[in-house]
C-alpha cells in the first residue's frame, strides 16, 4: 500500500544484517500500522505476520505493532479513499481477537517474541502483550 519502499526481501535482508551487528536484542521488529481493508482482514494480517516472523526468527526477540486509527488521521483516510481502498476502523473486539490469535501463534510457532503495542487505547495484557 505504500509506494517507494524496498521489496520485502530487501527489508528482511537489511533487518538480518542489522541483527548480526547489533545482536537480536538490539533490533526491534515494528509491524505497523495494522490496517483492515476490504481485502485485508485479521486472518490476512496474521498470515503476513507469520510470513515475516518465520524470516526474522532468531534475528529479534521483540515485535511492536499498532492498529491503524484512520479516523485520527484524516489525510490518510482521504488518501485511501482517493485510491479506492475501503478501510475499516479497529473495534476493541477486533483488537482483542487479533491479539489473542497473535499470542497463540507466537507460542505455537515457537517464536517466543516479546509482544508490545504502541500507543493503543486498549489493554491487551491478558494476551501477554
Amino acid at each position: 500500500m505504500e509506494p517507494g519502499v524496498p521489496t520485502i526481501e530487501k527489508r528482511v535482508d537489511t533487518f538480518r544484517q542489522l541483527a548480526e551487528v547489533l545482536e537480536p536484542q538490539g533490533v526491534v521488529w515494528r509491524f505497523d500500522p495494522m490496517i483492515l481493508t476490504d481485502n485485508i482482514g485479521i486472518s490476512e494480517l496474521l498470515h503476513k505476520v507469520r510470513f515475516l516472523a518465520e524470516k526474522l526468527h532468531g534475528y529479534t526477540d521483540t515485535l511492536v505493532f499498532s492498529f491503524a486509527d484512520i479516523a485520527g488521521y484524516r489525510k490518510v483516510g482521504r488518501n485511501l479513499n482517493a485510491h479506492g481502498i475501503r478501510y475499516e476502523e479497529w473495534t476493541d473486539y477486533k483488537m482483542r481477537e487479533f491479539a489473542s490469535r497473535l499470542s497463540k501463534l507466537n507460542k505455537e510457532c515457537g517464536w517466543n517474541l516479546r509482544l508490545y503495542t504502541c500507543a493503543e487505547r486498549i489493554d491487551l495484557s491478558e494476551f501477554g502483550i
